[in-house]
């Protein structure tokens, strides 16, 4: 908390000071000058105004330092791919394919795999990357991997929801998160369900 202090000067002006700020004061929408004599000292206690910039790197934690570079790396490695599905089976996919599957999940690739285990550490990873793939979208479109063109159809809409559903579903996906992202997936539905039309 702050103080403001609040000085009726007797000529029907009224100063506040709080700091280097000066303003006029209204109590009840009317003007203090109305509310207080000449020569009258008032304090008042205010809160102080929140500060609702970001940190800036040189007042953070280590800790709130490594959170803030983990989730831009996060958003880089997402950023163009938030619609983008499994593969069945990851035939055909590259070696940068694969370790940006691994990484998008959360985990981590050794150089020295051979193809054959990047394949089988993208199948282990598979249900942990789609709940990082809903919880890292930025619109329902998105979540859903609808096509972003104005009112969805409804048929088109439950049709996505039941696929989202389906693999981020706690019951079916072991993740931790996987609550959180089939509220996400539940949010997405209903917004899209609100502008859908019929055919």
């Amino acid at each position: 908390e702050g103080k403001l202090i609040l000085t009726s000067l007797g000529d029907g002006s009224t100063t506040a000071r709080t700091g280097a700020e000066t303003g006029h004061i209204l109590i009840d929408d009317m003007p203090l000058r109305t509310c207080v004599r000449a020569n009258d000292h008032l304090t008042l206690k205010i809160p102080e105004k929140e500060n609702t910039r970001p940190q800036s790197a040189s007042t953070m934690t280590s800790s709130q330092r490594a959170e803030r570079m983990k989730q831009l790396e996060a958003d880089a490695l997402w950023r163009g791919h938030r619609k983008d599905t499994v593969h069945a089976n990851f035939d055909g996919c590259t070696t940068a394919q694969l370790t940006k599957f691994v990484k998008q999940a959360g985990g981590s690739v050794e150089d020295s795999w051979t193809p054959e285990e990047l394949i089988e550490a993208a199948k282990g990873w598979a249900g942990e990357w789609e709940v990082n793939r809903v919880l890292m979208c930025q619109t329902d479109w998105e979540v859903l991997r609808l096509a972003d063109s104005g009112a969805p159809l409804m048929s088109e809409v439950k049709s996505a929801f039941r696929k989202a559903s389906m693999q981020v579903h706690p019951d079916k996906n072991q993740s931790t998160h996987s609550t959180e992202a089939m509220r996400r997936v539940s949010k997405a539905y209903s917004a899209m369900m609100s502008r859908a039309v019929t055919a």
